[in-house]
């Protein structure tokens, strides 16, 4: 018999990149039916084929030569190998394909994005505007938040496949988008994380919502009344005035520079201001007692300072005494050595109905000589 043939005509048809690394693709003329095995740089490779071609995936750097010989085989016979064909894998990178706006908006963090996607099986290197940013991996879409796009601005991007060891491939087509006026999102998780009284003497309710992200700042509305604009803190003391029993309500809103509307309001949150008491005076106590220059005993008393415009009510045994509300009492009577005298304080505010708590101090007079005052 005559002996096997070896295929004809090889050589390569293509070679490119793939996600996994590269590709060279190798095809020859063989009788139908016939096995065929390759051999590249010397090494048998695992399979033969029935095909016509064979695709050889890999990691094959730029230059590099890889060699490749075929022979057929049949009922245990094997043809001569055919001369070597050397391939110099010298593939670009292809042009990153359909690059297209998918989406934009203002995000629930408060940040403007622009959703492009393009088809591509590579790292990208990206341009916005001109201006070169940061390497990509391979899945094909840029959410771009890092900047504060406005109502009406036009935003370029173009693309590239970037690998190392390779020159970049030349930029895709530019992409061209106009950025709309969204609609900004409405803030969340208003509620009341206190109310009292401040140290002015006003009665007060404390806010608190979600941290607005981004730039946003947020507008307060109590009632029909904005009382807080364009702050981006999570915060607000609302010192009314309010009286006891008094439903306020309230609602929030966000805002941002460059957009003409601000976000809707949110749904409405009342608060019920409750009765709170005046603080009971604090600190009392007795710095001094004796007998005045003027022969009249006298017992010193002092307390703390008053936190804000709080009047000082004071009974002795009883009986209602004027001071000035200074933070010390010099009081003068007809004490006799060994007397327990009975002190009662109070605060009492105009805006407040109820005064609040006694505090009681018991001073026993001890005498002195004349002049220890």
């Amino acid at each position: 018999p005559e002996p096997l043939a070896p295929p004809t005509g090889l050589q390569v048809v293509e070679q490119g990149h793939t996600s996994d690394g590269q590709f060279i693709t190798i095809e020859w003329t063989v009788e139908p039916g016939a096995v065929v095995q390759v051999e590249r740089n010397g090494q048998l490779m695992p399979t033969g084929t029935a095909e016509a071609m064979f695709i050889d995936e890999g990691m094959f750097s730029r230059g590099q030569d890889v060699m490749y010989r075929v022979r057929t085989t049949s009922g245990g016979e094997v043809s001569e190998w055919t001369d070597t064909l050397i391939v110099t894998f010298d593939a670009p990178l292809p042009v990153p394909q359909r690059l297209r706006e998918y989406d934009q908006g203002v995000g629930d963090d408060g940040r403007p994005f622009i959703d492009i996607r393009w088809t591509d099986v590579l790292d990208v290197q990206i341009e916005r505007n001109g201006v070169e940013l940061e390497r990509l991996d391979d899945n094909g879409v840029f959410f771009d938040n890092r900047v504060d796009f406005s109502p009406n601005q036009t935003v370029t991007y173009r693309v590239r496949s970037v690998l190392p060891g390779f020159d970049p491939s030349p930029w895709s087509e530019q992409l061209v988008v106009e950025f709309e006026d969204h609609q900004l999102p409405i803030p969340t998780g208003l509620r009341e994380v206190g109310q009292g009284i401040n140290d002015n003497g006003e009665r007060f309710i404390n806010l608190r919502w979600n941290e607005p992200g981004g730039n946003l700042r947020i507008d307060v509305l109590r009632d029909d009344e904005i009382v807080r604009r364009n702050d981006n803190n999570r915060d607000f003391s609302d010192g009314g005035p309010f009286v006891p029993g008094q439903e306020v309500e309230y609602r929030i809103r966000s805002t941002l520079a460059g957009f003409d509307e601000p976000s809707e309001w949110s749904e409405p949150f009342t608060v019920t201001f409750q009765e709170h008491p005046l603080p009971i005076p604090t600190g009392f106590t007795v710095v001094n007692q004796g007998i005045h220059d003027n022969g009249v005993p006298f017992i010193d008393l002092r307390w703390d300072d008053l936190l804000f415009d709080i009047d000082l009510e004071i009974q002795r045994d009883g009986e209602p005494l004027t001071i000035d509300d200074n933070g010390f009492f010099f009081d003068q009577g007809s004490f006799v050595p060994g007397q327990e005298i009975q002190y009662r304080f109070r605060s009492v505010h105009p805006g407040f109905a109820e005064p609040s708590e006694w505090l009681e101090l018991t001073v026993t007079y001890e005498g002195a000589t004349a002049g220890t005052g």
